[in-house]
């Protein structure tokens, strides 16, 4: 908490690129404070834009299972060519299979259109985290994203986050020979020998 508290004295309104740059979604270790630096996060996308798109945040938001305030976003965007569209699509309950199935194929025909993050959006929407996580790591390039959003989506002992630390983070690790990004990698796997040994230079 000191350390973010360092940083909000030198960056007024965080984005994603502010996080990441920090690394905070990987040293970060309390829940609350996770999904209160994620919405922050959201929000200041969200305003710093002069059209005020929701798309920008939509995919924060959803990670944080705030689909009614995607909503509310939307029916302010009336300048948008995709709001009553998105209006009508939202007012549907996704806890239905037909439209997680809908939600789906929104997002491969957004993934068509190069349009990643809002496919991982939809994803999120249809109950597929995993999809997701991989179109954040193979087609926006972003691991810490892909943990910031499993972290706060599934919690801790996710599957999917397991996944991502175990098949990306700690490769990534051995590969640039970054000990500190091994040890977070360990912590977070809950291999906590591992974690103390990764720090430590062999003589």
């Amino acid at each position: 908490d000191a350390i973010l508290e360092f940083a909000d004295t030198f960056i007024e309104k965080m984005v994603w690129k502010d996080a990441r740059a920090l690394g905070i979604f990987l040293w970060l270790d309390k829940a609350d404070t996770l999904r209160q630096r994620l919405e922050a996060i959201a929000r200041n996308t969200y305003l710093s834009q002069e059209d005020k798109d929701p798309v920008s945040s939509t995919l924060f938001y959803l990670a944080l299972g705030k689909k009614t305030l995607v909503h509310t976003l939307w029916r302010t965007a009336n300048h948008h060519k995709e709001q009553k569209s998105m209006l009508q699509f939202l007012a549907n309950d996704f806890r239905e299979a037909r439209w997680k199935t809908a939600a789906s194929k929104n997002a491969f025909a957004l993934l068509g259109k190069q349009r990643y993050e809002y496919a991982a959006a939809f994803f999120l929407l249809a109950g597929k985290l995993r999809d997701a996580v991989n179109v954040i790591l193979k087609h926006m390039k972003d691991m810490q994203l892909a943990i910031a959003i499993c972290r706060v989506y599934e919690g801790e002992n996710g599957p999917v986050l397991r996944e991502v630390i175990t098949n990306h983070m700690l490769p990534l690790a051995c590969s640039t020979d970054d000990r500190w990004l091994a040890s977070l990698a360990f912590w977070m796997i809950d291999k906590t020998d591992e974690a103390v040994a990764a720090t430590m230079v062999n003589e």
